[in-house]
């Protein structure tokens, strides 16, 4: 049996994974608190930015994230990924820090917890702009020159894959984003994500799909974890 699963199942897990989220049961937890300010977020962007993180998670988890140009070349799958769950907390920090606008600047203090786009024009709606810049995120994964594999399977910071590194890590456990506009047609867009990596970590653990989740692969969905609410 091979240990990547074809593309194919893959490719629907955007789709499902937004349709399974907008669920009107689970509305409720797409409601943040406004406090008054000024970010363009709505319950339907944060189920929209929650299920691409998740359906790249996914893929990551299935084998079927490339790290390459080339077409046959795979990110090996992950044995324990969970599922991202979308945090209120996480989207005021990172509207506190989109909301700097022309001052917003990379930080050490942010290095480990942001993935952020300054004076993002986007060319369409918010709806499909906010999740094709998470993919040029994850896409920074492509650009390296040596695959990620069992030897290499740590984060550094010289790589340049700091966005990717915070979205894929099965240390990452929460996102929240806020998109803020600065004036004129200029958006800030800025993820926070709740996570233990630092310099040196394993970046997720490779194995077979789901073998090392929380009562194994029963607990699995589309590659990812199940882990239970509280």
């Amino acid at each position: 049996m091979p240990d990547r699963l074809p593309i194919t199942r893959t490719l629907i897990s955007y789709s499902f994974l937004l349709a399974i989220i907008k669920c009107h049961c689970l509305g409720a937890f797409f409601e943040c608190t406004d406090r008054g300010n000024t970010s363009s977020m709505t319950p339907d962007l944060r189920i929209i930015l929650l299920a691409k993180h998740n359906a790249l998670r996914s893929m990551l988890a299935l084998g079927a994230a490339k790290h390459s140009p080339r077409k046959d070349l795979f990110c090996k799958p992950a044995s324990k990924m969970p599922p991202l769950n979308y945090s209120c907390e996480l989207e005021r920090s990172a509207y506190d820090r989109a909301n700097r606008c022309a001052n917003m600047e990379p930080s050490p203090d942010y290095q480990f917890i942001e993935n952020h786009r300054k004076d993002f024009k986007p060319r369409a709606s918010l709806e499909k702009a906010l999740p094709a810049n998470v993919q040029l995120w994850w896409s920074e994964i492509i650009k390296l020159e040596q695959p990620i594999d069992q030897i290499q399977n740590v984060y550094r910071s010289n790589r340049e894959i700091d966005s990717f590194a915070k979205m894929a890590s099965d240390l990452t456990t929460e996102v929240g984003c806020s998109i803020v506009k600065c004036g004129g047609e200029s958006y800030n867009f800025v993820c926070h994500y709740k996570t233990t990596l630092k310099e040196g970590e394993k970046l997720y653990t490779m194995g077979t799909t789901c073998t090392e989740c929380p009562g194994g692969v029963k607990n699995c969905a589309n590659g990812l974890c199940i882990i239970a609410r509280r």
